[in-house]
Protein backbone atom coordinates (compact mmCIF):
# COMPACT_ATOMS: atom_id res chain seq x y z
CA UNK A 1 0.00 0.00 0.00
CA UNK A 2 1.75 3.46 -1.25
CA UNK A 3 0.05 6.53 0.58
CA UNK A 4 -0.25 9.98 -1.04
CA UNK A 5 0.91 11.96 2.56
CA UNK A 6 1.52 15.36 0.72
CA UNK A 7 -2.57 15.84 -0.92
CA UNK A 8 -4.23 17.34 2.18
CA UNK A 9 -7.99 16.76 3.14
CA UNK A 10 -8.82 20.00 2.29
CA UNK A 11 -6.83 20.28 -0.95
CA UNK A 12 -9.08 17.36 -1.86
CA UNK A 13 -12.56 18.88 -0.78
CA UNK A 14 -11.32 21.92 -2.94
CA UNK A 15 -10.85 19.39 -5.87
CA UNK A 16 -14.37 18.08 -5.05
CA UNK A 17 -15.78 21.52 -5.27
CA UNK A 18 -14.41 22.00 -8.27
CA UNK A 19 -16.58 19.30 -9.81
CA UNK A 20 -19.46 20.95 -8.41
CA UNK A 21 -18.98 24.19 -9.51
CA UNK A 22 -18.07 22.37 -13.26
CA UNK A 23 -22.05 20.80 -13.00
CA UNK A 24 -20.33 17.47 -12.97
CA UNK A 25 -22.11 16.76 -9.27
CA UNK A 26 -24.41 18.21 -7.76
CA UNK A 27 -23.37 17.40 -4.09
CA UNK A 28 -20.45 16.36 -2.76
CA UNK A 29 -19.80 14.78 0.89
CA UNK A 30 -17.63 12.63 3.61
CA UNK A 31 -16.84 9.26 4.37
CA UNK A 32 -15.52 7.98 7.93
CA UNK A 33 -14.59 11.19 8.62
CA UNK A 34 -13.73 12.28 12.55
CA UNK A 35 -15.32 15.89 14.57
CA UNK A 36 -11.96 17.54 14.06
CA UNK A 37 -11.96 16.46 10.22
CA UNK A 38 -15.43 17.55 9.82
CA UNK A 39 -15.03 20.65 11.53
CA UNK A 40 -11.73 21.42 9.37
CA UNK A 41 -13.70 20.91 6.21
CA UNK A 42 -16.59 22.61 7.24
CA UNK A 43 -14.91 25.99 8.61
CA UNK A 44 -12.74 26.56 5.18
CA UNK A 45 -15.16 25.26 2.32
CA UNK A 46 -16.95 27.11 0.04
CA UNK A 47 -19.11 24.28 -0.81
CA UNK A 48 -20.13 22.79 2.58
CA UNK A 49 -20.79 18.69 2.73
CA UNK A 50 -24.30 17.79 2.23
CA UNK A 51 -23.66 14.11 3.89
CA UNK A 52 -21.04 12.32 6.03
CA UNK A 53 -21.17 8.43 5.44
CA UNK A 54 -20.06 6.22 8.67
CA UNK A 55 -20.16 2.70 10.42
CA UNK A 56 -23.56 2.89 12.95
CA UNK A 57 -25.39 0.19 14.60
CA UNK A 58 -27.01 -0.16 17.86
CA UNK A 59 -23.34 -1.07 19.20
CA UNK A 60 -22.10 2.04 17.90
CA UNK A 61 -24.57 4.57 18.05
CA UNK A 62 -22.11 7.76 16.76
CA UNK A 63 -24.50 10.21 18.57
CA UNK A 64 -21.90 12.61 19.35
CA UNK A 65 -20.58 12.21 15.68
CA UNK A 66 -24.18 12.62 14.40
CA UNK A 67 -25.36 15.34 16.59
CA UNK A 68 -22.22 17.67 15.47
CA UNK A 69 -23.12 16.76 11.73
CA UNK A 70 -27.05 17.92 11.82
CA UNK A 71 -25.49 21.11 13.65
CA UNK A 72 -24.26 21.72 10.37
CA UNK A 73 -26.91 20.36 8.67
CA UNK A 74 -25.17 17.75 7.23
CA UNK A 75 -27.51 14.46 6.27
CA UNK A 76 -25.97 11.24 8.18
CA UNK A 77 -25.97 8.01 6.28
CA UNK A 78 -24.72 4.51 8.32
CA UNK A 79 -23.70 1.90 6.35
CA UNK A 80 -23.29 -1.66 8.23
CA UNK A 81 -26.42 -0.61 10.30
CA UNK A 82 -26.74 -4.21 10.94
CA UNK A 83 -23.10 -4.59 12.26
CA UNK A 84 -21.67 -6.76 9.47
CA UNK A 85 -21.94 -9.77 11.64
CA UNK A 86 -19.99 -8.68 13.85
CA UNK A 87 -20.42 -10.22 17.79
CA UNK A 88 -21.08 -8.00 20.23
CA UNK A 89 -21.54 -9.79 24.05
CA UNK A 90 -22.24 -13.05 22.13
CA UNK A 91 -24.81 -11.44 20.38
CA UNK A 92 -24.79 -9.76 16.35
CA UNK A 93 -27.11 -7.20 16.01
CA UNK A 94 -29.47 -9.40 14.32
CA UNK A 95 -29.94 -11.56 16.93
CA UNK A 96 -30.21 -9.50 20.14
CA UNK A 97 -32.67 -10.18 22.17
CA UNK A 98 -33.92 -6.89 22.69
CA UNK A 99 -34.19 -5.71 19.35
CA UNK A 100 -36.46 -8.93 18.87
CA UNK A 101 -38.35 -8.72 21.92
CA UNK A 102 -39.46 -5.02 20.67
CA UNK A 103 -40.06 -6.15 17.07
CA UNK A 104 -42.08 -9.64 18.66
CA UNK A 105 -44.96 -6.83 19.34
CA UNK A 106 -45.42 -5.94 15.79
CA UNK A 107 -44.02 -9.31 13.43
CA UNK A 108 -40.41 -7.74 12.88
CA UNK A 109 -37.49 -9.31 13.23
CA UNK A 110 -34.41 -7.49 15.35
CA UNK A 111 -32.98 -6.14 11.88
CA UNK A 112 -36.03 -4.32 10.86
CA UNK A 113 -36.23 -3.00 14.18
CA UNK A 114 -32.19 -1.87 14.17
CA UNK A 115 -33.19 -0.02 10.97
CA UNK A 116 -36.55 1.51 12.22
CA UNK A 117 -34.31 3.32 15.05
CA UNK A 118 -32.02 4.67 12.65
CA UNK A 119 -34.89 6.17 10.52
CA UNK A 120 -36.09 7.57 14.10
CA UNK A 121 -33.14 9.22 14.68
CA UNK A 122 -32.84 10.62 10.88
CA UNK A 123 -30.23 9.13 9.75
CA UNK A 124 -30.38 7.12 6.19
CA UNK A 125 -29.58 3.76 6.11
CA UNK A 126 -27.78 1.45 3.70
CA UNK A 127 -27.98 -1.96 4.99
CA UNK A 128 -25.94 -4.64 2.35
CA UNK A 129 -28.23 -8.09 1.22
CA UNK A 130 -27.59 -10.35 -1.47
CA UNK A 131 -30.90 -11.92 -0.37
CA UNK A 132 -34.09 -10.99 -2.17
CA UNK A 133 -36.55 -11.60 0.80
CA UNK A 134 -34.08 -9.86 3.17
CA UNK A 135 -33.92 -7.06 0.84
CA UNK A 136 -37.58 -6.62 0.25
CA UNK A 137 -38.02 -7.13 4.53
CA UNK A 138 -35.39 -3.99 4.60
CA UNK A 139 -37.23 -1.79 2.15
CA UNK A 140 -40.51 -2.32 3.83
CA UNK A 141 -39.28 -1.43 7.40
CA UNK A 142 -38.15 1.41 6.12
CA UNK A 143 -41.27 2.73 4.26
CA UNK A 144 -43.98 1.20 6.57
CA UNK A 145 -42.36 0.31 10.18
CA UNK A 146 -39.93 3.26 10.59
CA UNK A 147 -40.41 6.06 12.86
CA UNK A 148 -43.17 4.00 14.71
CA UNK A 149 -41.16 2.87 17.74
CA UNK A 150 -42.01 4.21 21.20
CA UNK A 151 -39.54 6.36 23.57
CA UNK A 152 -39.06 3.36 25.72
CA UNK A 153 -38.00 1.38 22.93
CA UNK A 154 -35.73 3.94 21.84
CA UNK A 155 -34.37 4.05 25.23
CA UNK A 156 -33.65 0.74 25.13
CA UNK A 157 -31.83 0.57 22.32
CA UNK A 158 -29.69 3.67 23.47
CA UNK A 159 -28.60 1.49 25.89
CA UNK A 160 -26.98 -1.29 23.61
CA UNK A 161 -24.36 1.17 23.00
CA UNK A 162 -20.94 -0.09 23.24
CA UNK A 163 -19.12 2.27 21.47
CA UNK A 164 -17.46 0.15 19.96
CA UNK A 165 -17.38 -0.45 15.79
CA UNK A 166 -17.72 -4.22 13.94
CA UNK A 167 -14.77 -6.05 13.03
CA UNK A 168 -14.58 -4.29 9.44
CA UNK A 169 -14.98 -1.24 11.01
CA UNK A 170 -11.53 0.77 10.61
CA UNK A 171 -11.49 2.00 7.68
CA UNK A 172 -9.73 -1.31 5.51
CA UNK A 173 -8.76 -4.41 6.44
CA UNK A 174 -6.99 -5.74 9.52
CA UNK A 175 -3.52 -6.52 9.07
CA UNK A 176 -0.79 -8.20 11.22
CA UNK A 177 1.45 -5.51 12.68
CA UNK A 178 4.12 -6.28 15.41
CA UNK A 179 2.32 -9.30 16.67
CA UNK A 180 -1.00 -8.20 16.56
CA UNK A 181 -3.79 -7.44 14.29
CA UNK A 182 -4.38 -3.99 13.40
CA UNK A 183 -5.94 -1.67 10.79
CA UNK A 184 -4.02 -1.62 7.82
CA UNK A 185 -4.80 2.23 7.20
CA UNK A 186 -3.64 3.55 11.04
CA UNK A 187 -0.43 4.78 10.39
CA UNK A 188 -1.92 7.25 7.36
CA UNK A 189 -1.93 10.68 9.84
CA UNK A 190 -5.28 11.01 8.21
CA UNK A 191 -6.81 7.85 9.55
CA UNK A 192 -9.48 9.20 11.50
CA UNK A 193 -9.76 6.23 14.48
CA UNK A 194 -8.57 7.21 17.65
CA UNK A 195 -9.18 5.36 20.37
CA UNK A 196 -6.79 6.86 22.58
CA UNK A 197 -7.78 10.65 22.07
CA UNK A 198 -11.27 11.08 23.89
CA UNK A 199 -11.71 14.79 21.84
CA UNK A 200 -12.19 13.24 18.76
CA UNK A 201 -15.31 11.27 17.94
Amino acid sequence: MRYDLETSLLDTWRAMEKLVELGLCKHIGLSNFNSQQIISICDNAQIQPAVLQVESHPYFQQEPLFTLCKSKNIVCTAYSPLGSGASFGGNTVVSNPVLAGIGAASNRSAAQVALSWQVERGIVVIPKSVKEERIYQNNVCVEEFGMKLSDADMANIRALDENTRGANGWGGPMVERNGSTRPRDELHPNYPFNKDDPTVF
